[in-house]
């Protein structure tokens, strides 16, 4: 039996997803279970945020790069479209590569930039005519939201700060992620999360550690797709293509929480690979093979 990987998910209330690709490891004995995960991050949607001109409502910009980007063909990058947000690819020295929006869409264009750093407040600018030509955040960063917010891009190459993940693409960049904080926790003990939420655990190119999601009510031994499906100090152990809810369990001898049976998923308590730099002793139940 071999164990492909977790995911994590929120209900879905729009396509603001975030997607943790897994590093996956076999169940050997010098592995152990690795985890992915997909967690509704809630992404700032692009009709709410707040114009720093003309339009007073956001105005609108730079989709497929009209407004303030450029729109000679040959400044195109394959995946991004007028320029990289990454790489400033496409821009001229004084430009930066950001979201500029038209209505309540966000497409990548060139324009002009600020001072203002990650999560600060910020102002789209805007010209006489409403288009959008920039916003008063630092390179590499894009102003939207409600409150508007500067906002960091990440992609499953282009890895978020420490504290946060990369979150869905917002409403006409389907392409670029956006970095999100996260709160970490215990899946353990099942401490550390507010109110409706539980602790999860991913195992990722960019983030290996506990987060925090909105609880499942699926219990250990029901199907599921991703991680929170599952109850609270459960996640979902898949195997082939197929997923089961299994409870979170202490590797040493003696320790609590043990794997019971058919009320935690199995009787075998396997290692998270990683999990000890998140709670000693981390592991999560499933049958014997």
């Amino acid at each position: 039996m071999s164990m492909r990987g977790f995911q994590v998910s929120a209900p879905a209330r729009g396509p603001q997803l975030t997607r943790l690709l897994c590093l996956l490891v076999g169940m050997a004995a010098a592995g152990g279970a690795c985890a992915s995960a997909t967690v509704n991050t809630e992404t700032p949607k692009a009709d709410a945020a707040t114009g720093g001109g003309a339009g007073g409502s956001g105005g609108a910009g730079g989709s497929g790069g009209s407004g303030g980007g450029k729109s000679d063909a040959a400044n195109k990058d394959a995946s991004f479209g007028t320029c990289n947000p990454f790489t400033n690819e496409g821009c001229a020295g004084d430009e930066k590569c950001s979201a500029l929006q038209t209505g309540a869409q966000l497409g990548l264009g060139c324009g002009s930039k600020g001072g203002k750093g990650e999560n600060d407040s910020c102002a789209q600018v805007v010209d006489s005519k409403g288009v959008q030509t920039g916003d008063d955040c630092d390179r590499a960063l894009s102003c939207f939201g409600a409150p508007a917010t500067c906002h960091r891009p990440c992609s499953d190459s282009q890895c978020c700060p420490s504290d946060e993940i990369c979150g869905g693409s917002a409403p006409g960049l389907p392409t670029v992620g956006w970095c999100q904080p996260i709160t970490r926790c215990k899946p353990l003990e099942q401490e550390g999360c507010p109110d409706g939420q539980a602790c999860y655990f991913n195992h990722s190119t960019c983030y290996t550690g506990s987060l925090c999601a909105p609880i499942g009510s699926k219990k250990p031994g029901e199907t599921c797709a991703v991680s929170n499906d599952c109850q609270k100090g459960s996640t979902c152990l898949i195997v082939g293509s197929a997923g089961t809810c299994a409870s979170f369990c202490s590797t040493a001898t003696d320790g609590t929480p043990k794997c019971t049976g058919a009320d935690t998923g199995g009787t075998l308590c396997d290692p998270l690979s990683g999990g000890e730099a998140v709670e000693p002793n981390l592991g999560v139940c499933r049958q014997q093979p």
